[in-house]
């Protein structure tokens, strides 16, 4: 037969947001639904796709938002997470079938949705605000329900290829499912697998990509001084370069194309991903009839998933600086290249008399071509339980879940900075830079084979030399989670509008990360970062309860009127007690109109990364505020506490100080966890009204919710760049952040910046969704046209979303920057004729800004304008079992706009996670039901 979804004898349902089941039970916070047949309309293959086209998303990490930066800042690369409210991805809970999942970021919550079988869902729940009381921690800005496919009977098997217009960025799918009954009718199960497979493609491939991201608003310039040829600066006659005929010619009369790096072209826009999901649901009634009943059932899934990300060759930056050795020391350090290099000597009549010390120079290592990341990561997930009915309206439901996620990331092209270092502390032993006249100068270097060094010209990199500095680099990661929970349900007594319901359970967590960094990040060889080893875990235990009360039933203007309410109590290993709470309500006007509303508090502890990740320091670019000059040569002014306070800490050197652009690009960020971390807490409530007519309206749905999230004691860290201007533009060099900024004592260089998580930001967030569906026939309004029409749009109204980093500061109005947008809606329609539908989407992002504080000069480059993006597909039902799919998302090729930091925290031009920058995009489908 073909595939069905059974429909059950209960006539009680469940709601995302609820643990109480009752007949026509709705939810009482504003709730979205996205359909299995939305999926298919839309064309997608990945959950997060299907979830970030909704207006209520924000920037989040997806497979296109992948970035060096992502990569860099943990072990991330290839997962897809999702950021409701733009809030952030910690704050947003993501369910399976109304219970935990285990996070597939290692160290935190944050469910990765490429380990997930898509082909298995049914329904996407989407529920906006405190859900901490029903489902515990990590439920801030609201809840994302998966809603698999339990009682699916038939086989159905999918195949689904697409293409960009340009011919890259290829994916396929093939995906097989099969459900059926057994043990006359007691047992069921459910099995899928899926295999998936993207290409990716570089930012060189889009026009958008060519250049590095400019580097700030001002002057609008990109780039690595760190170029293949070298830089050289420390000789008498100015700064040289090497430029790509391999002459060595002075920088400041070289083009920019020359005397800057562009890495965006050789970076990975899009990764190429590749995973085999295979998933098992089964359900087995042990005991069955009208008393007492059980049913076991169990949950399983596993996932392998593949991503590979490229980046542009390694670069060293031998400067010598005087934290070469010391606490601010960074990856890309390298000593001063010795005034004796044999090298170096015969460029000296070219750039002049040179220091005792040395020069510095910034090279590009291109003769190894570009660096990857892989990493290759395993996701398993099982769960088993028993579940039925007590006695009269109680039921029960317990299991035990465990999840378990291990990952392998290795990089190629990572450089060993000791035998760097050795190699260019060279004896002169004949003819000066003849290569085979010359040795090692540390023997402990010569007895590991050492081969001399040649940074100076484009191709002076010897496959010798490469082949002894580059160092395998394979770091490790395993998390697991452990769930045993438990609840029983049922009617306590009755009141004239209906029964009381409760709910009564309990729940222990525990979470668990350990991280083991390559030996060379552990020892500090390596030339691409250095990190510490990590073990954490925690554990929770908790009550709950539940209560609905219904107050009036059939009265006038009360049709139904019901509130419920629910509280969780929670005792952490590491933050101790926590409470959450909320109460709702529910108020059936008539058959067309409704009334909601909610409002409670729920909390975040901090997860593992944020109590015990390991110390790591990288490269943070960053200007300093005491700079005297910018890189045109130009004064730059400052003036009030800025002013005041550099000439207090730096006296006479800050009449002088000029920050280059390559120690700007090297300052060291030294981050870490910070244990004694505490717990978030949000207050939030919603309200808003549903809209259901008859009559000539009949099949009109029309929404508007009203809410508010304010979070007190948000984990944050300031970036780099905000602690280091709040230490100079505060009264009196504030200890609270200027201990954190680390000077070169000599020179008054930066060197550094220690950065830890605290408890001190408050954020606030408010706004308006409006939903609308309208599915008619059209000859209602157009005699003898034929078919269905189905009008939809949501549509998401931002009204405030502030930021305060501290007590005292200045507060950040956040509405109308990129990811913050005003306005955000989609809309479309399908338009269904005998066996072919014919739908379109369109999205639009209001016009936003990179930075809401500038001023002046600072708004040249500012604004970014609006964008609209439209996706279309024909679909061919061409017989009860067949149907063939054809589609394009992006039809109008809308490039996504270039942004300026602060907007956007990568060294790309775009922000993947909210526009769409693969371009016009082709597919086509298949489906086969037995």
């Amino acid at each position: 037969p073909a595939d069905t979804e059974a429909t059950s004898a209960e006539p009680d349902i469940l709601v995302t947001g609820s643990r109480i089941k009752q007949p026509n039970l709705k939810s009482e916070a504003p709730l979205q639904s996205l359909s299995e047949a939305d999926f298919a309309r839309k064309g997608d293959v990945l959950i997060s796709d299907a979830l970030n086209d909704l207006p209520q998303f924000g920037n989040a990490l997806t497979n296109a938002g992948q970035s060096q930066a992502t990569a860099n800042a943990g072990f991330n690369t290839g997962v897809e997470l999702i950021n409701l409210r733009n809030l952030g991805v910690q704050r947003t809970l993501v369910l399976v079938n109304g219970r935990r999942h285990i996070g597939g970021d290692p160290g935190t919550s944050s469910v990765d949705l490429n380990s997930l079988p898509g082909s298995m869902i049914k329904q996407l729940d989407v529920v906006t605000g405190a859900a901490s009381a029903i489902y515990g921690a990590d439920a801030v800005s609201g809840v994302v329900n998966i809603i698999l496919k339990t009682d699916f009977e038939g086989l159905r098997l999918g195949a689904r290829g697409g293409i960009s217009d340009r011919g890259d960025a290829g994916e396929r799918q093939l995906t097989a499912l099969l459900g059926s009954k057994f043990a006359d009718d007691r047992g069921h199960f459910v099995v899928g697998a899926e295999y998936y497979k993207s290409d990716g493609f570089l930012l060189g491939d889009r026009p958008y990509g060519q250049l590095d991201a400019i580097n700030n608003l001002q002057n609008g310039l990109g780039g690595s001084s760190g170029i293949p040829g070298g830089r050289i600066t420390g000789g008498a006659n100015g700064i040289f370069i090497f430029n790509s005929a391999n002459q060595l010619v002075p920088a400041a009369t070289a083009p920019i194309s020359e005397t800057f790096f562009q890495r965006s072209p050789i970076r990975s826009q899009q990764a190429a991903n590749e995973r085999y999901i295979a998933s098992f649901n089964t359900s087995y009634k042990l005991v069955d009839g009208d008393g007492f009943t059980a049913e076991a059932y169990l949950e399983s899934s596993y996932a392998n998933a593949k991503t590979s990300m490229q980046i542009e060759p390694q670069v060293i930056f031998f400067q010598g600086l005087p934290r070469f050795g010391t606490p601010f020391e960074a990856p890309a350090d390298g000593p001063l290249i010795p005034a004796n290099n044999p090298f170096l000597l015969p460029l000296i009549p070219t750039i002049g008399a040179i220091p005792a010390a040395g020069v510095q120079v910034n090279r590009r290592f291109t003769e190894q071509g570009p660096r990857f990341i892989d990493v290759e990561r395993d996701t398993f997930r099982i769960l088993g339980g028993v579940r039925g009915n007590l006695f009269g309206t109680w039921s029960y439901d317990g299991y035990y879940q465990y999840g378990n996620v291990k990952s392998a990331q290795t990089e190629t092209g990572v450089l060993d900075r000791f035998r760097l270092a050795a190699a260019v502390n060279v004896n002169n032993n004949g003819t000066p830079g003849n290569l085979a006249d010359d040795s090692c100068a540390d023997p402990r270097f010569v007895a590991l084979g050492c081969i001399p060094l040649n940074v100076f010209g484009v191709g002076s990199v010897s496959q010798a030399f490469l082949n002894y500095a580059t160092i395998p680099s394979i770091s490790l990661t395993d998390a697991k989670q452990t769930v045993v929970s438990g609840f029983v349900s049922g009617e306590v007594f009755n009141l004239p509008a209906g029964p009381v319901s409760v709910v009564l359970g309990a729940e222990y967590r525990r979470e668990s990360s350990r991280i083991d960094p390559a030996p060379s990040y552990l020892d500090r060889s390596s030339s691409v970062r250095f990190l510490d080893g990590a073990d954490g875990s925690y554990s929770v235990t908790e009550q709950f309860a539940e209560l609905r009360v219904p107050v009036l039933k059939d009265k006038p203007f009360f049709k139904s009127l019901a509130f419920g309410a629910a509280v969780r109590f929670s005792d952490y290993t590491t933050v101790g007690n926590e409470f959450s709470w909320n109460v709702r309500g529910d108020w059936q006007v008539n058959d067309a109109i409704r009334i909601r509303g909610t409002t409670g508090t729920a909390v975040r502890a901090p997860n593992i990364n944020e109590l015990f990740a390991p110390v790591g320091r990288a490269n943070a670019a960053s200007f300093d505020p005491c700079d005297t000059v910018d890189d045109f040569g130009r004064p730059i002014a400052r003036t009030g506490n800025r002013l005041a306070n550099c000439n207090a800490q730096l006296g006479a050197l800050a009449a002088t100080l000029d920050q280059t652009q390559a120690q700007r690009g090297t300052l060291v960020s030294i981050n870490s966890g910070n244990a004694n971390l505490d717990a978030e807490a949000a207050f939030t409530y919603t309200g808003g009204v549903v809209f259901t007519p008859s009559g000539a309206l009949t099949g009109l749905s029309l929404s508007v919710d009203y809410y508010n999230i304010k979070i007190d004691n948000v984990i944050s860290a300031l970036a780099v760049q905000d602690t280091i201007n709040q230490c100079y533009d505060q009264p009196n060099l504030p200890a609270v952040f200027c201990s954190r900024v680390q000077r070169d004592p000599v020179n008054g260089q930066l060197l550094g910046v220690q950065n830890q998580l605290f408890n001190a930001a408050t954020e606030q967030l408010s706004g308006i969704d409006v939903q609308f569906n309208y599915g008619f026939k059209p000859d209602r309004v157009f005699s003898g046209v034929p078919g269905r029409l189905d009008l939809r749009a949501n549509y998401a109204l931002l009204l405030q979303h502030d930021f305060v980093a501290r007590a005292g500061a200045a507060l950040d109005d956040r509405v109308g920057q990129v990811g913050d947008f005003r306005h955000r809606f989609q809309f479309g329609g399908t338009y269904t004729v005998s066996k072919v539908s014919l739908s379109l989407d369109t999205r639009y992002l209001s016009p936003s800004v990179s930075d809401t504080t500038a001023t002046g000069a600072l708004l040249a480059n500012n604004r970014i304008g609006d964008y609209w993006i439209s996706d279309g597909q024909i679909a061919f039902n061409l017989s009860d079992r067949f149907s063939f799919t054809l589609g394009a998302t992006n039809l109008f090729d809308r490039q996504p706009p270039i942004v300026s930091p602060p907007a956007r925290t990568s060294t790309e031009n775009v922000i993947g996670g909210l526009y769409d920058v693969r371009g016009r995009f082709v597919y086509a489908g298949v489906s086969a039901k037995f």
